[in-house]
């Protein structure tokens, strides 16, 4: 009878320090996730800066093109 007891709960014992580690696990790869994500969005707005710098420069080409033209 007590060893039943006994047996039980280290069982009980074995599946909570699973479920912490399962939960310690799950936010460790939520701070990665939100770290890829936030580097992604400063690249994304790297990459959206240079696009917008590089419309300014054609406009001011064009522009000029259009000044010697005439």
């Amino acid at each position: 009878m007590w060893l039943i007891l006994l047996y039980g709960l280290a069982a009980i014992w074995a599946l909570r320090t699973l479920l912490k580690l399962m939960d310690r696990h799950k936010q460790i790869h939520l701070h990665e996730l939100q770290r890829k994500l936030e580097q992604q969005q400063s690249e994304q707005d790297i990459f959206d800066a240079i696009d917008k710098k590089n419309q300014e420069l054609e406009q001011e080409r064009q522009s000029e093109s259009r000044s010697r033209a005439a």
